[in-house]
């Protein structure tokens, strides 16, 4: 076992032919690059399917999951916050801050202002996101444990092409979230005022804001606020400050080379997350905007092992586009977020058959095709989805300004000057758009 282990580094592969005998250890440091043979060991059990939400609510529908251990945010709510920089990966226009009240006061996990606080613990010391008084130290919970503040993550638009992650964030993890699969979870909002924020507090994610001008704020219409995954974090995506990409959670590539050694259950999981990725439009090969989790009925807390991985997605933000070149925008460099006609234009599956269209994988395994069990499995979960439920889900989202070039189409095509009116035309065209994806799986036949 200890010499497959090695060989099985040495080259970056899989060996699927050891199961039954594999235990994932859950770093100590999520933060650092994993040990190759340590990462494999975590993806020889894992699956991608998790239960989908039966009997689901509209109104649950359009508020998303309730979190155990995070506060939630209501799609008409107005939310307040104080910049604080940290380095953020990626290139869409993304901040961190610390949630307060409308007087700059300073909140805890659990969303109740903390009148004493004045400061947050410096990001990499001990005291890293704790609540400090005005002498500097902790300030402590009745039962003596240090209080942490209330971290956002939040995106926000331009209105370009590339920067509309915050309405396909919230569209895309709550279409996951009713149908099981694993990601993390967007709360819209309808604005969220930051003090001390400049009007872009983005600035490519490398340096701090030039003028971090506490008397400064600005107001982020419409952004989305993202909330981890509940399960536990078993494999991060590494990507260091020079942007060299170095550790991925799982390639698609990386299971389809051993598809033969792949159990049932594992074969059918990947082949509907397949089908869900090309139905959202965010096929990633590289396995940046991957996750490895582990759900709290596979979680050994003494040895700190997985039995049972989960593998999906990490960030959801780049569907409702088009991952296939022909759509790559030429200023941004990159394929459209939140686009209608980019996402209305593509196609599922190849004229007549079961081929995907966007392939996931890599030059030495790809996810070519779906047989009839998983793609009956994709459209038993599809069907909690109804018109009303996707419409609603995209209101709450803001999605009616997601796409501004095609809404000024529309209004001028159309001649409609009535906004609600647009609005509605606008929510209208985009849930056309997606029962259209959902009902070409729906009507494919595919091969056993």
């Amino acid at each position: 076992m200890k010499l497959n282990n090695i060989v099985c580094a040495m080259v970056l592969t899989l060996c699927f032919s050891e199961v039954s005998l594999a235990i994932c250890k859950i770093p100590d440091d999520l933060e650092k690059p994993i040990n190759s043979s340590q990462r494999l060991e975590c993806l020889k059990n894992s699956h991608f399917l998790q239960s989908e939400q039966s009997n689901i609510s509209l109104e649950s529908a359009i508020q998303g999951p309730d979190l155990k251990d995070e506060t939630t945010f209501d799609y008409r709510e107005q939310v307040y916050c104080r910049y604080f920089y940290r380095y953020q990966n990626g290139s869409s226009n993304k901040f961190r801050c610390y949630r307060t009240n409308e007087k700059n006061q300073l909140m805890n996990e659990k969303g109740d202002v903390v009148s004493q606080a004045v400061s947050v613990g410096v990001f990499g010391t001990d005291q890293e996101d704790l609540l400090l008084d005005s002498q500097g130290k902790a300030i402590l919970t009745a039962k003596g444990k240090a209080m942490k503040a209330d971290v956002l993550k939040v995106r926000f638009q331009d209105g370009s092409k590339r920067h509309r992650e915050n309405y396909a964030s919230t569209v895309a993890s709550r279409i996951a979230w009713i149908m099981g699969f694993p990601a993390e979870n967007y709360y819209s909002v309808k604005n969220v005022h930051c003090f001390g924020c400049e009007k872009n507090p983005w600035n490519e994610g490398l340096k701090p804001q030039l003028n971090n001008n506490p008397k400064v704020e600005n107001d982020f219409a419409y952004s989305a606020i993202e909330r981890k995954n509940e399960a536990k974090r078993v494999i991060k995506a590494f990507v260091p400050q020079n942007k060299k990409f170095e550790t991925a959670p799982w390639k698609w590539e990386e299971y389809m080379q051993y598809w033969t050694n792949l159990s049932s259950e594992q074969k059918l999981g990947i082949q509907v997350l397949g089908l869900f990725a090309n139905f959202l439009q965010t096929v990633e090969n590289r396995g940046s905007q991957h996750v490895l989790l582990c759900e709290k009925e596979y979680y050994n807390k003494e040895n700190k092992t997985c039995e049972k991985t989960l593998a999906g997605t990490h960030d959801l933000g780049s569907a409702f586009g088009n991952r296939d070149m022909k759509w790559l925008d030429q200023q941004t460099k990159n394929h459209p977020r939140a686009d209608f006609d980019s996402y209305n234009d593509v196609k599922i599956f190849k004229s007549g058959t079961c081929d995907l269209v966007s392939v996931p994988g890599g030059p030495n395994g790809k996810l070519t095709k779906v047989n009839e069990e998983a793609r009956l499995e994709f459209v038993r979960r599809a069907n909690l989805l109804n018109h009303s439920m996707i419409k609603e889900i995209l209101r709450s989202a803001y999605f009616q300004y997601a796409d501004l070039i095609k809404r000024e189409q529309i209004k001028k095509k159309e001649k409609i000057n009535d906004d609600q009116v647009l609005n509605e035309r606008m929510l209208d065209l985009w849930t056309t758009a997606i029962e259209s994806k959902l009902d070409a799986i729906r009507k494919a036949q595919c091969p056993q």
